[in-house]
């Protein structure tokens, strides 16, 4: 029922590509840039976010596989078994995404924590990012 498509909301994510170092006048200042490849136009179910977030988390909580608890804000369906999105995938779902090809940087306010394949449809967990500057 979560995938039918009255229930889809359309966001934008790019996966992971490569890193580099961030060198200022020549020289590497141990900072690392995340590159991404171009975005990608998608239509999955996205949960909302309800009362039950935990103030000493600030996230949702489930218990993944051997009792890890997994702290994330949002949950996204697909019924998509091919899509590419995993751990390292960012997202942009409350912002204008936008991409800078010369550099691979793309802006994002979630990033994907962990992905569940079922039999039929694939759950991933996101979390909401605050970037400074």
């Amino acid at each position: 029922m979560r995938c039918l498509e009255r229930n889809k909301r359309t966001f934008y994510y790019a996966t992971y590509k490569d890193k580099e170092y961030v060198e200022v006048n020549g020289h590497k200042t141990g900072d690392v840039r995340k590159l991404y490849n171009e975005p990608v136009k998608m239509r999955a179910s996205i949960s909302a976010t309800t009362s039950m977030t935990s103030a000493s988390r600030g996230a949702f909580s489930d218990v993944s596989a051997y009792g890890v608890v997994l702290n994330y804000d949002r949950r996204i369906v697909t019924e998509n078994l091919d899509c590419e999105l995993d751990e390292t995938s960012v997202l942009a779902i409350y912002c204008e995404p936008t991409y800078n090809a010369e550099t691979c940087e793309f802006n994002y306010d979630h990033e994907v924590i962990k992905k569940v394949v079922g039999l039929d449809n694939i759950t991933y967990y996101i979390k909401r990012i605050t970037k400074n500057g």
